[in-house]
């Protein structure tokens, strides 16, 4: 999106634009209330109740479900904790192969200096100008990135209810 507008606005006017997010989620910040589950993890049960209540509205009954929290966590404590070493186990090895591998091949591509030089490069290959080749690169560069995301879906097996199979990427 930012090589779109990019070729519209300068690069100053560009770094604002993407200022703009930060702030109004830095200014979100100081209005969101604590999460419910979280105090009740830290073991604040009073507050915990309180923002469920708020969370939910005043007339709301929330036992059952600060039970059910509460019942969480202490069965939660029961399960063993998740270390790093569990990722190199035998049945985790190809998903975090090829995840590290997408990510890997994703920054050793050279993508993004093909990118930074792309309106020089369509202007060197013979365009009249290179906004119209930045233009199909991104669109390109987007479609490319949903197609990478489906292949290491079915490479990894993992399925859900926007899964295709391997016909569909071409």
């Amino acid at each position: 999106m930012a090589y779109l507008l990019g070729i519209v606005v300068t690069w100053r006017t560009l770094t604002l634009l993407g200022i703009l997010p930060c702030l109004v989620q830095l200014i979100g910040l100081f209005f969101v209330p604590e999460s419910p589950r979280w105090l009740a993890k830290i073991g604040r049960i009073k507050e915990f109740e309180v923002a469920l209540q708020r969370l939910r509205g005043k007339d709301a009954d929330i036992h059952d479900e600060a039970m059910e929290i509460l019942d969480s966590f202490a069965s939660s404590a029961i399960v063993p904790q998740a270390k790093i070493q569990d990722l190199f186990q035998r049945q985790y090895i190809r998903p975090v192969t090829v995840g590290v591998g997408l990510m890997a091949l994703a920054y050793l591509n050279g993508s993004s200096a093909v990118m930074y030089y792309a309106s020089d490069i369509f202007e060197s290959a013979g365009f009249s100008s290179g906004d119209l080749g930045t233009i199909v690169l991104a669109a390109m560069q987007e479609y490319e990135g949903a197609s990478t995301l489906v292949l290491a879906m079915n490479l990894t097996g993992i399925t859900g209810p926007f899964s295709y199979t391997l016909e569909y990427v071409q």
